[in-house]
């Protein structure tokens, strides 16, 4: 790459959007403060997790989210620099109530999300899940990813010197077999992200 290029296309997307278009400038969540029109149109937009595959952008949302389903969206990559038809896609996964994209990630054959909680007041203990999406068209229906693990990481000793409060936030692919994932979760709250291997079961 020569030179960095900005582009305003995404946004410009997905104001257009029939979804998205009502909630972008909104207010994030809960988050206090705002004009009016900010407040009307909470929950705002909320990208966690961006992955690029077979020439398409792919985005994640952390919100919103509705009775327990996210949206992806994704465009054609090219298209937000040169002006061409963008495709773009919405889909809608069902990934459980409370829960939202934290990061996601391209494989060989799928893409991997890691999911949190959304943008909504946490309701009890937080959870921490990865799930495995084949994208296809775009569906009006949710689509429900395959989901490969719960992470459980109440027991991991950090130290106190190096510890706050664990939230995960990046997953990276290590190794992928036709069995298994290798993967690299890294976190907030903690120092240098602690990252921490999973194997996880395809």
């Amino acid at each position: 790459v020569d030179r960095l290029q900005q582009t305003g296309g995404l946004w410009d997307l997905m104001k257009r959007d029939p979804y998205f278009g009502k909630h972008a400038d909104g207010c994030l969540g809960a988050e206090a403060g705002g004009t009016r029109e900010q407040k009307r149109r909470r929950p705002g937009l909320n990208i966690e997790g961006i992955a690029a595959k077979g020439g398409r952008l792919y985005l994640g949302f952390r919100g919103p989210t509705r009775k327990g389903v996210v949206p992806v969206y994704s465009v054609v990559a090219s298209a937000l620099f040169d002006g061409t038809a963008a495709r773009p896609q919405l889909s809608m996964l069902e990934v459980g109530s409370g829960l939202g994209i934290r990061d996601m990630v391209a494989g060989k054959s799928a893409l991997l999300l890691l999911l949190g909680p959304d943008d909504h007041e946490p309701v009890g203990e937080s959870k921490w899940r990865v799930v495995e999406w084949k994208d296809g068209n775009a569906n009006a229906s949710p689509i429900r990813p395959k989901v490969l693990a719960e992470l459980d990481m109440r027991d991991i000793d950090f130290g106190r010197r190096c510890f706050k409060e664990l939230k995960p936030e990046a997953i990276g692919i290590v190794e992928e077999t036709a069995d298994r994932y290798r993967i690299v979760v890294l976190s907030d709250g903690v120092c240098d992200g602690g990252a921490l291997i999973f194997n996880v079961p395809r």
